[in-house]
């Protein structure tokens, strides 16, 4: 996860997160094909004091990460379904 550094937060600053799963591996023998990316951002609004990020927030992208079989992952984001959060690049 990539959190913003050095930044003092208040109610009217939105704060963003971004997950992004490489296709580079540390391991040479194991390697992504695709670059795997969560959208938590798009049609939420978190504040610190309001709505904070909980851990149910995060309840489905825990479903869709798979890291058991991570071959087996399906985005959930298409031309059909735009609102879908989960997607991939090749």
């Amino acid at each position: 996860m990539a959190f913003p550094v050095n930044r003092s937060y208040n109610s009217s600053v939105p704060a963003g997160i971004q997950l992004h799963l490489s296709p580079i591996s540390p391991r040479k023998s194991v390697s992504n094909k695709k670059l795997w990316i969560y959208d938590l951002r798009t049609n939420k609004h978190f504040t610190l004091k309001t709505n904070p990020l909980k851990r149910e927030d995060l309840d489905e992208f825990v479903l869709l990460y798979n890291p058991a079989n991570r071959h087996d992952r399906k985005p959930t984001w298409s031309i059909e379904n735009p609102d879908g959060r989960w997607r991939a690049y090749d």
